[in-house]
């Protein structure tokens, strides 16, 4: 019994050093590629970002052994894409294990590791046809790392355009998109709070964030102190008609959100930026566009996130 109890403890010590709080996110190698400067550079040329599809939405664990992304191969299916790092190598994209039979996208990864929250239109019960409408859905860690199977996350009221664009923060908020009839307009950023196993009736955080054009894919840093999101058709982005900027707004001190500002040059350009992301080390913004494709398909970029400073 003793023996068996002492078996437990460590390969729950492994299973924590490998995926839980003691993480050290300060040891992320990116998939070894060159980190970038003020300039946006494509991430992962030829393994990540590809000529021929639509990828999008990076999340790394924050002890940079897992990443996984979106990607969309014109004529299939919208997917989840998973990679790996084990002895020091980091293994081809493949589709994740819970992906791929359903459109699913947009994963993002709890600051613990612990849960891996997406986007999906899979049916709400087995056997139905998928929803018309997207929702988002929830994995928790089990036993050797391995993932439960997906949970739809709930929300009281619903959205009649669905839920989508998830991001949690440090502190366990769930920032996303959504119309809860809380306000005129649809394409809005929402979030709430995880309260007694649930979450609790979604919020807009205000008119610094959301207008009456589009506010969606909210991306917050890791210190909880700006987000970046994708907004269009406002007057002051730089693409024509609702080809749309990445802007971004500070956390004020009485913890309102300042107003957002379009980051404009580098970040933005006459093509369309979105899907914006933030390393969980809080040194990298990831986005994606189109800019330089001939053909539309955005990759993803990433950035050193010491611009942030300029736009205080």
């Amino acid at each position: 019994m003793r023996l068996t109890l002492i078996l437990m403890t460590v390969i729950a010590t492994i299973l924590y050093s490998c995926y839980g709080k003691g993480d050290n996110s300060g040891n992320i190698d990116y998939l070894g590629q060159e980190p970038p400067g003020t300039e946006p550079e494509v991430f992962a040329p030829g393994i990540v970002s590809i000529h021929e599809t639509v990828d999008f939405a990076l999340s790394f664990t924050r002890n940079g052994k897992e990443a996984y992304f979106s990607r969309f191969v014109p004529g299939k299916n919208l997917s989840i894409m998973f990679l790996k790092r084990e002895n020091g190598e980091w293994s081809e994209p493949v589709v994740a294990p819970f992906s791929g039979r359903f459109r699913d996208g947009t994963p993002y990864i709890s600051n613990d590791g612990q849960k891996l929250f997406f986007t999906s239109w899979r049916p709400l019960n087995p056997g139905k046809e998928p929803e018309e409408i997207p929702h988002i859905w929830m994995l928790e860690r089990e036993n050797y790392g391995e993932w439960s199977e997906p949970e739809i996350i709930e929300f009281k009221p619903g959205s009649s355009i669905g839920e989508w664009n998830p991001c949690i923060t440090s502190d366990g908020y769930m920032y996303f998109n959504g119309n809860f009839g809380l306000k005129e307009g649809d394409n809005d950023i929402y979030f709430s709070g995880f309260n007694n196993g649930s979450y609790s009736v979604p919020v807009n955080p205000g008119d610094n964030i959301n207008t009456e054009f589009i506010e969606v894919e909210p991306a917050v840093s890791p210190d909880g102190s700006y987000m970046i999101f994708y907004s269009a058709g406002r007057p002051d982005q730089m693409g024509k008609d609702l080809v749309g900027d990445l802007y971004i707004s500070f956390k004020q001190t009485d913890g309102s959100w300042g107003k957002a500002v379009n980051m404009g040059k580098p970040v933005n350009s006459d093509s369309e930026e979105n899907w914006p992301r933030i390393s969980p080390d809080g040194k990298y913004i990831f986005f994606s566009s189109n800019r330089d494709r001939d053909n539309h398909m955005p990759d993803i970029y990433w950035i050193n996130a010491s611009i942030i400073e300029g736009y205080k």
